[in-house]
């Protein structure tokens, strides 16, 4: 028996979490977003290892984390491109 009151308690727990988020604005508006964008956010960052000196604090708003991540990205992806090229130059040299 306390077993189906628990079963019943957690049902209802997650209903109510679902109806609650089903219940908030499908889209936020335009002035909400913007605010969001305009938002800073900081990061720690830890000193290089082997050292104490050198941990900073870095802010920027969520556009720039944006971009900086988006650019991340991209580098990221050229130079697993160029390292396959390169395998594939070697793989082809070789006479494989």
């Amino acid at each position: 028996m306390r077993a189906l009151r628990n079963f019943v308690l957690a049902a209802t727990g997650m209903l109510a979490v679902a109806i609650s988020a089903s219940a908030q604005p499908a889209a936020p508006d335009v002035e909400s977003a913007t605010v969001t964008e305009n938002r800073i956010l900081c990061i720690h960052q830890d000193a290089p290892t082997g050292s104490r000196l050198g941990a900073k604090k870095v802010c920027h708003t969520n556009a720039e984390w944006r971009t900086i991540h988006a650019n991340a990205e991209q580098d990221m992806l050229r130079l697993q491109d160029r390292n396959d090229n390169g395998m594939i130059g070697a793989a082809l040299a070789a006479g494989h």
